[in-house]
């Protein structure tokens, strides 16, 4: 269940103003991260493949076969203990969930440098940058510097009332006097970064109209979405930032395929959409259970797993 704050941060919704009242958007990430097609089977590799290091190492030397080395039996015991006393049915506690995890965070902390120097606010009190992280920040960094881009725009928050999803653009910017949208990676390169980008910059044009007062555009987007079809937009270059931990990579989107990706999106928002509502299962067998009053519970369709 995720956690709904004013701001939107971790959490799968962002809860915005919007005409005097909070508009609850699903976020880009979260759509894209539910619609992918071997999702559910890599969670079910993650817990057998947990389950299988778990019988192994319950066979690890024992206490009778170390007794003669109190260093080695503590540290085969404390490996023991660690794995055995791990949860083999919880997704968000796998190895690999752990993992992500601390990649998240330091990703988190490059996306602020990046926001700080681009804005030129303070670093917030609350976040401690590790030398590991300020190094692969210096990559981009002097590509930027070395290359004469100039920011634009950094962290804007971006959305839709009509499609009910917002996100965070990471970075728009000019380099060699053509206007770039950019999103910064730190972990594996992904194909769905292509489709978050465009995405994202739809979000923003419809945003920008919003801010502006531009009620044609807005009419326009509306109208669109309701026929099932990608606005009529001028795309910029896409281009992703890849934070290495040795260097910064930069890769263009094909500028052929923006239209293609972001029907992508619409496509499988339509699936996400779906698949939060349809229920389609109902136990015959056994019936109800009929209460002392004579009643019994509705037999309800159940969503299941």
């Amino acid at each position: 269940m995720s956690k709904k704050t004013l701001n939107g941060a971790d959490t799968d919704k962002y809860l915005l103003p919007y005409k005097g009242d909070m508009l609850s958007c699903d976020r880009v990430t979260t759509i894209l991260g539910a619609t992918k097609g071997s999702g559910g089977l890599a969670q079910w590799y993650g817990r057998e493949e947990r389950k299988a290091i778990q019988e192994i190492v319950s066979w690890l030397p024992t206490v009778s076969m170390l007794k003669e080395d109190e260093r080695q039996f503590a540290e085969v015991e404390g490996i023991r203990t660690a794995v055995l006393s791990l949860p083999t049915d919880d997704d968000d506690d796998l190895f690999a969930s752990r993992i992500r995890d601390s990649k998240a965070d330091s990703g988190t902390n490059i996306h602020t440098l990046i926001n700080i120097d681009a804005t030129g606010q303070k670093l917030p009190a609350d976040v401690v940058i590790t030398e590991d992280e300020w190094r692969r920040f210096t990559y981009w960094d002097k590509f930027r510097r070395d290359e004469g881009i100039e920011y634009v725009d950094s962290e804007m928050r971006v959305y839709s009332p009509n499609l009910l999803v917002a996100g965070t653009l990471d970075l728009t910017f000019k380099w060699k006097e053509v206007f770039w949208l950019g999103d910064t990676k730190t972990g594996r390169l992904k194909r769905d970064a292509a489709v978050q980008s465009v995405i994202y910059w739809l979000l923003r044009q419809e945003t920008l109209a919003i801010q502006t007062g531009d009620v044609d555009t807005q009419m326009r987007f509306a109208r669109d979405y309701k026929l099932g079809i990608v606005p009529e937009v001028e795309w910029p270059r896409f281009g992703i930032v890849h934070i290495e931990d040795e260097r910064v990579e930069f890769y263009e989107v094909d500028p052929k395929l923006p239209n293609a990706l972001a029907r992508n999106f619409m496509y499988r928002l339509y699936l996400y959409r779906q698949d939060q509502v349809m229920r389609p299962f109902r136990r015959l067998h056994p019936a109800p259970r009929v209460l002392k009053d004579g009643t019994s519970k509705q037999n309800i369709w159940l969503r299941a797993s």
